[in-house]
């Protein structure tokens, strides 16, 4: 192993624990902070669950690091009921992974599981609310300040020539004359190299790109019913342009005449639907055939069994009808070619049997956006609330139609986060912000679910006891709570081995 590797290795381990790591800590942060100024004591702080690699004491409070990397918890002072009154008082569970820990001495499992409940059975709704959901509120805040250094540091935007596969017949490009194999090299007089080239060339042409007030607008018009959505100038006709298109070596120009702001964002998508993408290769699986078999990102897959790839839909519809075959790839490199030997995995498409090497496309080339300091922090809340709601969508459409097929080969825990973690620590400081941003709202998903031993199901229980005006009796939460402990415990375990099974053993079958 080449000491590059190595260094490879050891800056992705450093990044797994780093990014993991920061995001539990700011989660049980707040559960804490929010504790003490509320007037709340705080016994104890962990990171880790399991026994303690360390630990320290400041102003009254232990901090720990413990040894399984699976959550942390925050342990509140308050005085147990009466019925309760013989145990002594363990760890809490606070945070997603926070059950993992079976480090309850000489408690039961129910009583652990709703320490926190009863530490604050006599405080008012309002300081339960904030110390419960103290700690989704933090990731959420976190997301915000990655999210506005990643406007400032920059996130790395694929290139690729613009050149049409293929033009439907009943679309805007069929109608301006252009045929599969053009390459579209200008708009309107601006050169157009590059797909984003032409998308910031129609941005400036529809009036440039939205002001920050603009932006908000459009967010809340999206997710409050009461506030009017801004005027669209879907039947703004814009002036006479152009498009030029490279053909057998000659440029020619397309007029677009009476076309509107709608007509041209269509032509947009058409063209990016439609054009060409190389054959490169982005992102691999880990373990995967492609990644068993030496193949590179960056990479340039050139011919399946001796067949030219032009495209990278040519190189998938190569591979998927090649289940379990061995299979001769030609890639090339650094301007050297090489052969290699995949076994495509065969999985099932719609009843088909298809083949997969576990490759994403990448770009020829990428290029770094920016934005100023101002536009990055002010636009920082509106694109994490617009991800946040990106992936509740996300979610509910998948579990609407998901098998249970699908559910055990996506649904992921402390290893499938640690293994993305380390691919995206490889594409550079931009991508593992990215995913630090998706990580805390994933945490935040995840903890706001009304169930118990989770935050979301703490907060339920004490708008509930806010209604009722007294507390839920302990013999009533007891039973519930050690069912979803057990519930959460054996779920931890078998998504942890279907992690193993999915990263690690299926790849190799």
């Amino acid at each position: 192993m080449s000491f590059t590797a190595i260094l490879d290795i050891l800056l992705g381990a450093l990044a797994i624990l780093l990014v993991f790591g920061l995001a539990v800590f700011v989660h049980e942060f707040g559960h804490m902070f929010f504790a003490l100024i509320r007037g709340v004591g705080v016994e104890s702080f962990a990171i880790g669950m399991g026994p303690k690699i360390t630990s320290w004491k400041w102003r009254g409070i232990e901090f720990s690091l413990r040894w399984i990397p699976a959550g942390g918890f925050v342990k509140l002072k308050g005085m147990m009921p009466e019925e309760l009154e013989e145990p002594a008082v363990a760890e809490s569970e606070a945070a997603a992974g926070d059950l993992a820990s079976g480090h309850h001495e000489d408690k039961e499992l129910s009583e652990s599981a709703y320490d926190d409940l009863l530490a604050l059975r006599d405080e008012g709704l309002v300081t339960k609310l904030l110390v419960f959901g103290g700690g989704v509120f933090m990731n959420f805040v976190t997301a915000i300040v990655a999210a506005a250094l990643l406007g400032f540091v920059g996130t790395k935007a694929q290139l690729f020539p613009i050149e049409l596969e293929q033009v439907p017949e009943a679309s805007l490009l069929a109608e301006l004359g252009v045929e599969p194999g053009d390459r579209i090299v200008a708009f309107d007089g601006a050169p157009t190299p590059y797909s984003l080239d032409l998308q910031q060339a129609v941005i400036e042409k529809t009036g440039g790109p939205m002001g920050v007030g603009e932006i908000y607008h459009r967010f809340l018009a999206g997710v409050l019913p009461y506030v009017e959505p801004p005027d669209e100038p879907t039947t703004t006709v814009l002036t006479a342009m152009e498009l030029t298109v490279e053909r057998g070596g000659e440029n020619r120009r397309l007029a677009l005449e009476g076309i509107t702001n709608k007509q041209l964002d269509r032509l947009l998508d058409e063209v990016t639907l439609n054009m060409r993408i190389p054959p490169i290769v982005g992102e691999l699986i880990p373990n995967y055939p492609a990644d068993r078999a030496g193949i590179k990102r960056g990479d340039r897959i050139v011919a399946i069994d001796g067949e030219p790839i032009e495209s990278f839909s040519d190189m998938t519809r190569l591979i998927a009808a090649r289940p379990g075959v061995e299979t001769r790839t030609t890639v090339e490199r650094e301007g050297e070619q090489l052969e290699l030997t995949v076994i495509p995995r065969r999985d099932v498409l719609k009843d088909k049997p298809t083949g997969q090497i576990g490759v994403f496309n990448g770009a020829p080339d990428t290029r770094v956006l920016r934005e100023t300091p101002f536009r990055a922090i002010t636009l920082a809340p509106v694109s994490t609330m617009q991800a946040f709601l990106g992936m509740l969508n996300l979610n509910v459409q998948f579990f609407k139609r998901a098998t249970a097929k699908d559910i055990s080969q996506n649904l992921g825990g402390p290893i499938a986060i640690a293994v993305m973690t380390f691919q995206r620590a490889m594409g550079g400081i931009s991508e593992l912000l990215d995913w630090f941003i998706m990580l805390n709202l994933l945490l935040m998903f995840f903890n706001l679910l009304p169930l118990p031993v989770l935050d979301g199901g703490f907060i339920v229980l004490s708008l509930i006891e806010a209604v009722i005006r007294r507390p839920v009796p302990t013999k009533i939460l007891a039973p519930i709570y050690t069912v979803f402990v057990i519930f959460f415990i054996t779920l931890m375990v078998a998504i942890s081995g279907l992690d193993i099974w999915n990263w690690f053993i299926s790849p190799l079958m």
